[in-house]
């Protein structure tokens, strides 16, 4: 983890940047994490990734919105399984609440912002009829702007019981009355509360006004990793190695093969056209290692793991030849099963002209760049050749 900030009252905000598309890739228009921020200012986005500056107030919808996990705040550690096993009847549906709702709640968050799917879903794991979210209309809330987030959220889960046979209506979504909510199990504090939502904000620009300047002669003492070294090493992503935990212990699901519009959702399925040239560009900036290849003297092979894979699009946005094709259409199934799929074999050879390798049969000379580059040369000759007839 390279950063963090904390309001000094909530767990702060992590970020590790070889999980950010941002940083790995110049090309990447990632935007998540800045869109569902409720503070303006708090989150600032460059090629050097995500930065957390001191307007941030940890709420946490950054977290759920990041699909690589490379934003942390650590809400799995909710023990969710001993929640549900040691209610009075642990089969009832288990009631998530923000701070606003009104009724009785087995677990109390700040907002449903912090939620994930893995969090939605785990006490279904441990036999938990359903899982109730609650919350009041969020158009008077301060962070009303989250609420999409955990909109999104909800639809991937219930997408994910469906592809295993299981009812997407045991999560459901209540609209409470304004209010207090009464927590059935002990209190465990999650989230800035609304009391603290402004609060926080002051409480900044006072540490700011109060603390020491830093001293130019003392520098500090961080280790930076080189970014080279950085993306050839690909970091585990919490979030999604959470919710694949989940899902291989749901009780009763049987993965159906079947296509989902997941458009939006950090799920995608990856085609590899004919360019494709065997550079593991691709490979090597994919933020959460969906990606491999193998290859032997002549022979190479590409293939992925959709479980792993976020729909980040670094792969498809940084592919100089334009040969990877990222689809919205996805088999959730395939979240359970941890397959990996074959997105290209090919024999190897070298260009005759560039003298990198590319993917073709043993008879081709040049790779499709090297041809491609050539064609345009031969049409701008004709095209300046013909001006040139046509003034004489």
């Amino acid at each position: 983890m390279d950063q963090s900030v904390s309001t000094g009252r909530e767990q702060p905000i992590l970020i590790e940047n070889g999980l950010c598309s941002r940083y790995r890739c110049s090309q990447s228009s990632c935007v998540e994490c800045m869109q569902v921020c409720p503070v303006p200012d708090a989150i600032h986005l460059s090629g050097e990734g995500a930065e957390i500056s001191e307007a941030c107030i940890a709420c946490g919808a950054c977290v759920s919105a990041c699909p690589n996990g490379a934003l942390g705040q650590d809400i799995n550690n909710l023990d969710l399984g001993s929640r549900t096993r040691n209610r009075e009847h642990p089969s009832e549906p288990f009631r998530i609440a923000c701070d606003r709702a009104n009724g009785k709640a087995d677990l109390v968050l700040s907002c449903l912002c912090r939620l994930t799917e893995g969090v939605v879903l785990e006490p279904l794991r441990w036999g938990a009829q359903s899982v109730e979210l609650r919350s009041p209309d969020c158009s008077g809330c301060g962070l009303h702007k989250t609420a999409g987030q955990w909109k999104k959220v909800i639809k991937l889960a219930r997408g994910l019981l469906e592809s295993v046979n299981l009812d997407a209506g045991r999560i459901v979504h209540l609209t409470t009355p304004l209010g207090t909510p009464r927590q059935t199990l002990p209190a465990q504090k999650t989230g800035v509360s609304r009391r603290d939502f402004f609060r926080a904000f002051a409480d900044k620009w006072e540490e700011a006004d109060a603390s020491p300047g830093i001293d130019a002669e003392d520098p500090l003492d961080v280790a930076i990793t080189p970014f080279r070294d950085l993306v050839r090493n690909h970091a585990e992503n919490p979030k999604r190695s959470h919710l694949l935990n989940v899902l291989q212990a749901l009780p009763g699901a049987r993965p159906l093969k079947a296509g989902y519009a997941a458009q939006g959702l950090p799920v995608a399925s990856i085609e590899i056209g004919p360019k494709c040239t065997g550079c593991n560009v691709c490979e090597t900036l994919c933020p959460v290692g969906a990606i491999h290849h193998s290859d032997s003297e002549r022979h190479y092979e590409l293939s992925y793991t959709p479980s792993l894979c976020t729909g980040c699009r670094v792969c498809e946005e940084a592919c100089f030849h334009r040969a990877v094709r990222v689809s919205d259409n996805v088999d959730l199934s395939l979240l359970f099963l941890g397959t990996q799929q074959k997105l290209v074999t090919g024999e190897k050879n070298t260009c005759e002209f560039c003298r990198q390798p590319f993917l073709g049969s043993t008879d081709e000379s040049f790779c499709p760049l090297c041809i491609t580059t050539e064609k345009r040369r031969e049409k701008m000759a004709r095209r300046f050749a013909r001006r040139g007839t046509e003034n004489v």
